[in-house]
């Protein structure tokens, strides 16, 4: 319906906005990217652009949150196995869909990581941390920082070599690395 402010146009636009934004990332810093690349690059007119955006940075701020709550919805849907395998390979998968948007968070915005690592924080410490009794609560911690930080090491280095691997050849990597006997 037009007018209405989440119609399918306003949508499918948007989303234009945000591939151009993240067409334009692949050549230039986003510090570097103007309203008018992204508006030449989209075919819009300004007034498009911040009938939905107020600037560069609020667009790539809607596109993090949006992977965010997609990263959300994947740990919530989880709750049905205990499986870290396919905990994993889902968000392998989210990263290689929206990986100029994780790249964005895991080089340029530390506190937006921060902010999502601290969210699910106890979904991940419950997937990647044996419930042992053997282990103490400081031992469990320092276990799932170690492989939380494997993971974001992982997923880096992915990104950095041009997403060679498949979700799923990562996940058999960690896998193995992780319950190799």
């Amino acid at each position: 319906m037009v007018g209405t402010k989440n119609n399918r146009r306003a949508q499918l636009t948007k989303k234009n906005i945000q591939d151009a934004l993240i067409h334009l990332m692949s050549d230039k810093n986003i510090n570097s990217i103007s309203v008018t690349d992204i508006c030449k690059t989209a075919d819009i007119n300004r007034g498009t652009f911040y009938a939905h955006f107020v600037d560069v940075a609020d667009c790539m701020n809607h596109m993090e949150k949006e992977t965010a709550n997609e990263l959300f919805s994947i740990l919530e849907n989880d709750k049905q196995t205990d499986s870290v395998e396919v905990l994993l390979q889902a968000i392998f998968e989210l990263v290689k869909k929206n990986n100029k948007v994780f790249n964005f968070i895991l080089t340029e915005d530390q506190d937006f990581l921060a902010n999502i690592l601290s969210t699910t924080k106890q979904k991940f410490f419950n997937q990647l941390v044996p419930d042992d009794d053997t282990l103490s609560m400081s031992e469990k911690q320092f276990l799932y920082e170690y492989t939380l930080n494997g993971v974001v090491g992982m997923i880096r280095h992915w990104i950095k070599s041009d997403m060679k691997e498949s979700p799923k050849t990562l996940t058999s990597y960690f896998n193995k690395w992780c319950y190799q006997s």
